[in-house]
């Protein structure tokens, strides 16, 4: 059983040795970030090709970290959890990268620290988190550009 384990680490670290290799080389903008290469890898394998998404709106409905709303025949009754459609996976790597952005960036630390004042839990506010790192990913993405603590000015 021991060895078994052994084995499969060794696995473990040669394919995230290689996910990095290739990632470096594919000079992904969202290492900018300051994320690992797998979560990197994670976000573009599962963003199938980012130019058919018109505009970030359609991104995060993608991932599914968008709010759901609920209607109840002619009334909206407002909104409420995020509403889960689209890939698990990508939406649980943007939630990981959440986690490690808001630490390293003063721009996502002060949006979870918005919501965290006005009495969401840590992980709520960070599912805001991801859903505005959705949408700065579909931009670096799109442009092909690396994170930068201020936008581009818009021409």
């Amino acid at each position: 059983m021991f060895y078994y384990t052994e084995t499969i680490q060794r696995q473990i670290d040669e394919i995230e040795e290689q996910l990095e290799i290739r990632i470096e080389e594919m000079a992904s903008p969202l290492l900018s970030l300051g994320i690992s290469a797998v979560l990197a890898a994670t976000i573009h394998a599962e963003s199938d090709a980012i130019t058919d998404f018109a505009g970030p709106d359609q991104y995060v409905a993608y991932t599914g970290l968008d709010p759901s709303v609920r209607e109840s025949g002619d009334t909206i009754r407002g909104r409420s959890k995020i509403s889960k459609r689209g890939s698990p996976v990508l939406r649980g790597a943007l939630y990981l990268a959440a986690f490690s952005v808001y630490r390293k960036h003063d721009y996502f630390h002060r949006i979870y620290q918005r919501h965290r004042r006005r009495g969401r839990g840590h992980t709520s506010a960070l599912v805001v988190v991801a859903h505005r790192l959705a949408r700065v990913v579909w931009r670096m993405l799109t442009d092909n550009r690396k994170f930068t603590r201020r936008p581009p000015k818009r021409r």
